[in-house]
Formats: structure tokens, C-alpha cells, sequence
């Protein structure tokens, strides 16, 4: 199985005010004419928690930046299908982002997701929920095509730096939340 993207839309995000527990790893390279990006995080956070942030399709909004909607349009089991719209931008360029996604959902575990229709040719992805330890291990692998023409190397930046604040505003979503339910 290949590696899948996000269930939210990989352009789009910012920062929430949480320090990441340990260093945070992304990388990315170009394959077969895609970008492949893997990040990967410890938290201090349980599984459960990490969960309700993943799967908190229409309340992303509230803390990625850039994205203006994500809502549910289908629920059946664990698969749902998700629309998201929103912008990108890489300097002075500013992109409008429309995705649909199909998403499939193992509780505690992972989440995968394929762009089925908007802005990319290609965009797969899969989080994953993993405890080491004690500590909750949080990552993303993924591969995506835009829909529009860069030059190889700012696409693979640009992909880069997308999702690397897409992945750590979800680690900072994932740290405030278990903040706030400490006691």
C-alpha cells in the first residue's frame, strides 16, 4: 500500500501556541513524479486524544489557517468523504485549494486519505498513532501531485513547508488539547 495524505488538506495551516515535546523529523523528496513527505513527532498525549484531532474534519477550520471550509458530505462506517476549500501560497504566489477527499478511519490507529477530486492530480496520505514507551509516536507519510506546474525543486519545498505546518499545527492542536485535560 502506498502512503496516503491527510485527512486535512496539506496546504493549509499554521501554528497554535504548544512547544512539541521532542524534535519533530520532515522530509521530503521527489519520486516518480510526485513528492513524498514522512514527518514524524513524539507527544505526550494518548492515542484517544490525538484521534478526536484527526478526525475533527469540520472543526479544522478553527485551527489551520488558510482553510475557509471542511465539512463532511458522507459518513458510512469508517470511511468518510470530506470537502475542503481554502488557499495555498509559496512567496508571492496565492493558490485557491479545493479538495475531496475519501477517507478511510482505523480508531487509535491510522486515518488514510485520497484526494478524489479539486486541486491535485495525485494526494495520498496516512497518519498514524502509535505508543512507544509511554509516549504517543504521530505520523504522516504521504505523496502528492499538484494540479498546477512548479519547477521540481520549489514544488518539493513548497510540498515540504506545506506539510510541515499542516503536520505541526496538528501536533500543537494534539499538545493543547491534553493541556487542557490535565488535571
Amino acid at each position: 500500500m502506498r502512503p496516503v495524505i491527510a485527512p486535512s488538506v496539506v496546504l493549509w495551516l499554521s501554528m497554535a501556541a504548544c512547544t512539541p515535546a521532542a524534535a519533530q523529523t520532515i522530509a521530503a523528496h521527489r519520486a516518480d513524479g510526485a513528492v513524498i513527505v514522512e514527518a514524524v513527532q513524539e507527544l505526550e498525549a494518548t492515542p484517544e486524544l490525538a484521534w478526536a484531532v484527526l478526525t475533527d474534519y469540520e472543526g479544522l477550520v478553527r485551527f489551520i489557517p488558510d482553510m475557509t471550509e471542511s465539512r463532511v458530505i458522507m459518513r458510512n462506517g469508517n470511511q468518510v468523504v470530506v470537502e475542503q476549500k481554502g488557499a495555498a501560497s509559496l512567496f508571492l504566489l496565492r493558490r485557491s485549494i479545493e479538495v475531496r477527499l475519501e477517507i478511510v478511519e482505523s480508531p487509535y490507529e491510522w486515518v488514510t486519505s485520497r484526494a478524489v477530486a479539486g486541486s491535485f492530480k495525485e494526494m495520498e496520505g496516512r497518519y498514524e498513532l502509535k505508543t512507544e514507551g509511554g509516549t504517543l509516536r504521530f505520523t504522516y507519510t504521504g505523496r502528492i501531485v499538484p494540479g498546477f506546474w512548479l519547477p521540481d525543486l520549489i514544488e518539493t519545498a513548497a510540498v515540504r513547508r506545506a506539510i510541515g505546518r499542516q503536520f505541526t499545527a496538528m501536533v500543537k492542536e494534539i499538545q493543547r488539547r491534553a493541556a487542557l485535560a490535565r488535571p
